[in-house]
């Protein structure tokens, strides 16, 4: 069984700093750089049922490589924009370093998200192909399948029924057209290729702004090598190391971490399929490293938490393996709790921060150099300073390049060079980051995922049973909701029903209304995606009022004042 010693909750050593690499003159030929110094040696291990595959360094690059000249001879012009829309898996990692070496930006959609959410981020990124996965991705765009916008060409992973005007081509075929292409086309891809810089345009990455429209963060091909190299230079990896990767490609967490680091580092990587899928790969790879969210370390921890303390500790070691160097929390905060329980188990869980803004990442703890309760020190090159109002901001070359189409915001956000976060917090005198509130109203759950909660509480404001509703989650599996019933309609709603007319300290709890306002809830939201769903609520007798201080004087519900008002009700919907 293996040692479950107590690891300290801080370690102040000195970082030993590999020489940094600016040479790569965009990601493509970072990638090229790579497979000439590791050309047959395993770069990925892919999974298929109950067994692994390799993929070698050589093999992903000619795949790389064919896909992009595929998409050459179907007529993409240099920076043209991708759409990607897929679930993680191995053809993922091929389009997504495909779509740069053809001269391109790639687009990654989240695949939870609904067909018109999708279609949103289509057009308005103005994408001149899709790559999709499978067919229920597919499903999910064919009612807009002629309106998304400047869109030509299909491409997808499985084979795909699809009505639309666009032409479709399975990805397969692509390569295999691409790899046998005329000499021209080789050149033109070459020249692509070198005629990429560092400034420009890599990536177009969506995320919820606090009014509901998702924001296209532009990320240019030096963010992403700037932070990955940082990354590789600070944390000193063994390229006979293995991580398992799960994190979602589609976000910037996940992607920069777990597909651009990795490439940077020449680590090898073992694919899950899904969350689900953790544990058992787990045993069967048993990795070096693992990055996830917080969700999935509290579910790991609650799948163990009926044991005693001390089989635990060893029943979470043993999971994860005597290779294990250590696991990287990021994409939400962190519980301090929870930390400490692998700590105690002899498990290193670290926590790291940053935005897609920021390229995912800006501060991160490390094996060296840690304290526990902090999101770490920023990585080299990396500047951090506490606004006059305590808000953090972040400059560096892995600042975003702006939102794609909104210069406005863009100038909100970066200003004299600063980004603001609109999160609160500050620095301790040894230079670890400590993050105290969210200025904004943002919400992401433990899954990582970012909701912007007015776009939610809109849609529920249109339900006839709702006077005030305010969504909560930030931290959270799930969201839920306070919510002010619309007494006059309960009252019609009681009497249609043929029930009793109720005081609305009796209505809240009555299980008839739960039951229909639930109803209500969920037709109101099923255009929105898994994550944005409310899935439980509290109803209050009384409406929040400027004199009870849970409104301001222009009608805001003071977000923070009532989460603290209604805090036990709220614990309360959380505990099972």
């Amino acid at each position: 069984m293996a040692d479950t010693q107590s690891i300290p909750r801080e370690h102040l050593g000195k970082l030993d700093i590999a020489p940094f690499n600016d040479d790569d003159p965009n990601l493509a030929a970072m990638l090229r750089r790579q497979v000439a110094s590791h050309k047959e040696r395993t770069l990925f291990r892919v999974p298929e049922g109950d067994v692994y595959h390799d993929v070698s360094w050589t093999k992903y690059h000619d795949d790389v490589l064919g896909l992009a000249r595929g998409l050459i001879e179907l007529g993409a012009a240099q920076g043209s924009h991708v759409a990607l829309y897929s679930e993680n898996r191995y053809e993922w990692r091929v389009a997504d370093l495909g779509i740069l070496a053809a001269g391109g930006v790639s687009v990654p959609l989240h695949a939870a998200l609904t067909g018109e959410q999708a279609r949103h981020e289509i057009v308005d990124s103005e994408a001149k192909a899709l790559i999709l996965s499978t067919q229920d991705q597919a499903d999910k765009l064919l009612p807009v399948a002629d309106e998304l916008g400047n869109v030509e060409h299909v491409v997808t992973f499985d084979d795909v029924a699809w009505a639309g005007k666009q032409k479709v081509v399975k990805f397969a075929d692509l390569i295999q057209r691409g790899s046998r292409t005329s000499g021209k086309i080789v050149d033109e891809q070459l020249q692509r290729e070198r005629a990429v810089t560092r400034k420009d345009l890599a990536t177009i990455i969506y995320t919820s702004g606090t009014t509901g429209l998702p924001k296209g963060v532009m990320l240019t091909h030096d963010n992403i090598l700037f932070l990955c190299d940082r990354i590789r230079a600070t944390m000193r990896f063994n390229p006979d190391q293995i991580l398992l990767s799960w994190l979602p490609l589609s976000h910037s967490f996940g992607r920069m971490a777990d597909h651009f680091g990795m490439l940077m580092a020449g680590l090898r990587v073992a694919l899950s399929e899904s969350h689900e899928a953790v544990v058992k790969r787990i045993g069967q790879i048993q990795p070096h490293w693992l990055t996830a969210v917080p969700r999935i370390f509290e579910k790991i921890f609650a799948a163990t938490s009926m044991l005693p303390p001390g089989e635990q500790k060893k029943t979470l070691k043993k999971l994860f393996g005597d290779r294990l160097g250590w696991l990287i929390s990021g994409g939400a905060p962190l519980p301090g709790a929870m930390s400490n329980v692998y700590l105690d188990a002899g498990i290193m869980l670290l926590e790291g921060y940053g935005l897609t803004e920021t390229t995912a990442i800006t501060c991160f703890n490390q094996p060296e150099r840690y304290r526990c309760g902090t999101v770490g020190t920023p990585l080299p090159g990396a500047e951090v300073k506490i606004g006059e109002d305590g808000e953090i901001l972040i400059r560096g070359r892995h600042v975003m390049k702006g939102y794609w189409n909104m210069p406005r915001d863009t100038a909100e956000t970066i200003v004299d060079g600063w980004l603001h976060t609109g999160d609160v917090g500050h620095l301790d005198n040894d230079g670890f980051l400590l993050i105290t509130d969210r200025k904004k109203d943002l919400i992401v759950n433990s899954a990582g995922k970012n909701i912007a909660p007015q776009m939610v509480e809109s849609q529920l404001s249109q339900v006839p049973l709702i006077d005030q509703v305010m969504v909560i989650g930030d931290g959270r599996k799930f969201l839920s909701a306070l919510i002010v019933p619309e007494w006059r309609a309960v009252d019609k709603l009681f009497s249609q029903m043929g029930l009793e007319k109720k005081p609305p300290a009796k209505a809240v709890r009555d299980p008839v209304l739960i039951g229909v306002m639930q109803s209500y809830i969920d037709d109101a939201l099923k255009e929105l995606a898994s994550w944005e769903q409310v899935r439980k609520f509290v109803l209050l007798a009384e409406p929040f009022t400027v004199e009870s201080g849970l409104l301001t004087p222009s009608m805001k519900i003071r977000r923070r004042k009532a989460m603290e008002h209604y805090q036990e009700q709220l614990d309360a919907l959380y505990d099972d």
